[in-house]
């Protein structure tokens, strides 16, 4: 079989070596057909056999002059794999960057591909992807997996016919892990019509969910309020909402759970919810979702009448009446700030709660967040944009206007 690797010999590239079969055989098809290669390797330290998997690599490396970088990671915290995983790929990021490489080589092949098919497929696990990608960009780095043809016995077959030494990792032989009873029991005893069959199925479904997702570019603006009922079909909904997550957060992993839930509450119309999603709101409200940057709260005190701008409010000596407001001396120091959970402001017709003007006018959560008001030095709201100023600070000469 030909393994000539189809890479651009004018870039560099960053290859993850474990030190077992698959990323051994991709390492040395790297040197031998002449790229420009370095290497990031992670000790967990986590079983006994760590430190010869380690040498295993320098080894390599110091024979064919490979530049090698290694992480020793502490400090395991919940479930190791999605741990190892996390602090995998952050080593990855930074190995990537301080070298300038142009993609992470990845020694992934055919059975690692059917495992993860096996997976999600017992798990019932709703996904835009089954299987592995052959490439990939996620925590900034471009991903590529070249050996996805070709099965676990071929790295080993390789492996021993060229004199690479390889590991192997002891906790692949027990079924301790799902993946491992999948791999033991299902994959290695399969023939090759039993694998060929399940390639096809997973190549079918991602036909079917590539179709889908296409069709959800061309129907939906990303940047404007969504309505999921749309969907009729509920194993659509949670596709479309994974989707629409990762338009947003393309490096992260949405759990099930969480998708489900998001589903669950943008079908409910009665009542607004919002979640936070890294750097981003998720926002569902009268009957829509969408996404927003989280925005930043903020105060400013003024000891007097200043006039400036800022991306929330303009302060200024001319406006609409509604914007005027009159600071009396005992006011002073006024502070302008967002809006609280619970202000409210005392108008001539009585106290009017800020919350109540945003729900009849259906001012959005984003929105309400940043709204400015003002209050004086005894933490009184004495104005709230679009509302006005409260009875006691109206007057035929304001100092100062406040713009939304």
């Amino acid at each position: 079989m030909n393994y000539k690797l189809d890479l651009d010999r004018n870039k560099r590239y960053l290859v993850g070596v474990s030190g077992g079969s698959d990323s051994m055989m991709l390492l040395n098809l790297c040197v031998t057909q002449g790229y420009d290669v370095c290497v990031a390797h992670v000790n967990y330290q986590h079983r006994p056999t760590a430190n010869r998997d380690e040498n295993i690599v320098r080894q390599y490396c110091l024979e064919h002059n490979v530049p090698i970088y290694c992480c020793y990671p502490c400090g395991e915290t919940g479930n190791f794999q999605n741990w190892a995983r996390e602090v995998r790929y952050n080593f990855y990021q930074k190995v990537y960057a301080e070298n300038d490489c142009s993609a992470l080589l990845l020694g992934h092949q055919r059975n690692d591909y059917l495992e993860n098919y096996l997976m999600a497929k017992e798990r019932r696990s709703q996904t835009y992807f089954y299987g592995i990608r052959r490439e990939a960009f996620h925590h900034q780095m471009r991903i590529i997996r070249p050996l996805l043809d070709i099965g676990k016995n071929d790295t080993q077959i390789y492996c021993r016919g060229n004199n690479v030494v390889y590991g192997d990792d002891e906790s692949n032989f027990t079924d301790d892990y799902q993946r491992n009873r999948i791999r033991h029991h299902l994959v290695e005893t399969a023939d090759e019509e039993q694998i060929a069959s399940w390639l096809k199925e997973a190549a079918d479904l991602n036909k079917e969910i590539a179709e889908k997702l296409t069709d959800y570019q061309r129907r939906y603006d990303f940047s404007e309020p969504i309505e999921i009922s749309q969907l009729k079909n509920e194993e659509d909904k949670k596709l479309f909402m994974r989707y629409y997550l990762n338009h947003f957060l393309p490096h992260k992993t949405f759990s099930a759970g969480l998708v489900d839930e998001l589903v669950k509450v943008a079908a409910t119309t009665s009542k607004n919810v919002h979640f936070e999603i890294e750097n981003y709101l998720f926002i569902s409200e009268y009957g829509h979702f969408y996404m927003h940057p989280k925005p930043a709260t903020y105060a400013y005190r003024l000891e007097k009448p200043e006039f400036f701008s800022t991306t929330y409010f303009t302060i200024s000596n001319k406006g609409d009446k509604i914007q005027q407001l009159t600071i009396n001396e005992d006011d002073w120091p006024i502070t302008i700030r967002n809006y609280k959970p619970g202000d409210k402001i005392e108008m001539r017709y009585g106290v009017k709660k800020v919350n109540r003007y945003f729900i009849d006018n259906k001012i959005p959560y984003w929105q309400r967040i940043i709204w400015p008001v003002v209050e004086n030095n005894k933490g009184k709201i004495i104005f709230v944009s679009a509302i006005g100023c409260d009875k006691y600070h109206f007057s035929i000469k304001p100092d100062l206007f406040v713009l939304k």
